[in-house]
């Protein structure tokens, strides 16, 4: 109840404040080492089943160029690793110690049981589902779905509520394993209830901390530690996959919009971190799901974004010059025209404690690959979204 009665105070002042911040100066687009300095990674994998094309082809060539790419940073947070398999494939070849590696087992967590279908009541979308994709796999078949099976999906959207929210929560499945698991038990969250979020570190993390989010149809939340750099300065640190928007109105009736859930979900994870702080600096790295206007980009969420800075954020990203997109016209996996900005490493000095300057940021995982083995002629992006890379080092006093 006091968390509620914060979040609903932070809500209200949000709208009645007007963003006043000072931008970061330009941030270099280039990074290379420098000497007493750190980086954090944010890449969303885009391992997801029948939302995203090819998850199962790409999955090894994620972990690979993962590890490949981000073996020296000091700190790594992996959005959209949905799946438990993948998860361990990757943690694996990372080759961390316990003690340097956070994930949070959400699954069945936010299944209520009340999401489920009538018998006879997806008849008509799996009709449309064996006319219009015969051919897909059955991994992707529901990215066909959606595309092919619009008014098959509108109808249970208008008329049946529940059953569309379990066909919805049960993507990347066979239509014969949602039959069954609509009319059976019901799902409410994507991927049985994982979040899909991995925090990997060089530096051994302590006072380690989930904080699961208010959301809707996928289970969100914030990975937390204290990162130990070896010359003994700590700094706080978060990872998280705040909410993205979906087909319809949020399914948690907390949210009258998505960009409420998502403001919400940022002042969550914002006064927690400051809680936890004292006065070390802040680090909240991941796919955020909102971002600026600027040159060659179409703001996301921009009323979010712009509270993120009277929460005391900055993100290098923004400030990157020459400016560049996460979300770019050029990936195969994106298939828009409009490039966007929505992944962060953002982060919040405290008052009198010691102080991180952003030295750089690049944009990292931009490349396609083969999928497949050398004889393959699949070439893809690694995932609809790349990475973003920044280094930070201590200001002297």
């Amino acid at each position: 109840m006091r968390q509620t009665a914060f979040v609903l105070l932070c809500l209200l002042a949000a709208c009645a404040r007007t963003p006043h911040y000072s931008p970061l100066p330009t941030v270099p687009a280039v990074c290379a080492p420098v000497g007493d300095s750190f980086s954090v990674v944010t890449f969303n994998t885009a391992l997801a089943p029948g939302i995203n094309e090819m998850a199962s082809l790409r999955a090894p060539e994620v972990a690979a160029a993962a590890v490949r790419e981000f073996a020296d940073d000091d700190l790594v947070c992996l959005e959209e690793v949905w799946r438990p398999e993948d998860a361990a494939s990757i943690i694996a070849a990372f080759g961390r110690p316990a003690n340097q590696v956070l994930t949070s087992d959400t699954r069945g967590h936010n299944e209520s049981g009340e999401d489920r279908c009538a018998s006879g009541a997806l008849d008509g979308l799996e009709e449309c589902v064996r006319d219009k994709c015969p051919r897909t796999s059955a991994e992707d078949t529901t990215i066909c779905a959606v595309v092919a099976c619009r008014p098959a999906l509108l109808k249970l959207y208008i008329f049946d509520r529940p059953c569309f929210n379990c066909a919805a929560a049960s993507v990347g499945h066979p239509a014969a394993e949602i039959r069954a698991t609509c009319t059976g038990k019901g799902a409410s969250r994507f991927y049985h209830g994982s979040n899909g979020v991995i925090m990997l570190s060089r530096h051994p993390l302590t006072n380690p901390e989930t904080v699961e989010l208010p959301s809707s149809s996928a289970n969100r939340i914030v990975l937390m530690a204290t990162m130990n750099l070896p010359d003994g300065r700590q700094i706080e640190v978060g990872c998280t996959h705040l909410s993205s928007r979906q087909y319809g109105q949020p399914t948690n009736p907390m949210f009258a919009d998505w960009g409420d859930e998502l403001r919400t979900q940022l002042v969550i994870a914002a006064e927690r971190l400051r809680n936890r702080a004292e006065n070390r600096p802040i680090i909240l790295a991941g796919d955020m799901n909102f971002g600026p206007d600027g040159p060659g980009l179409e703001g996301q969420d921009t009323a979010v974004w712009d509270y993120a800075h009277v929460l005391g954020y900055s993100s290098p990203a923004a400030a990157a010059k020459p400016p560049f997109c996460t979300l770019c016209p050029d990936n195969t996996l994106y298939g828009k025209r409009s490039g966007q900005l929505i992944d962060h490493v953002l982060f919040r000095n405290r008052t009198g404690g010691p102080e991180l300057e952003a030295l750089c940021v690049e944009r990292l995982m931009d490349k396609t690959v083969r999928l497949g083995g050398p004889e393959s002629h699949v070439v893809s992006s690694l995932s609809d979204h790349y990475a973003v890379r920044a280094r930070f080092r201590f200001l002297d006093r």
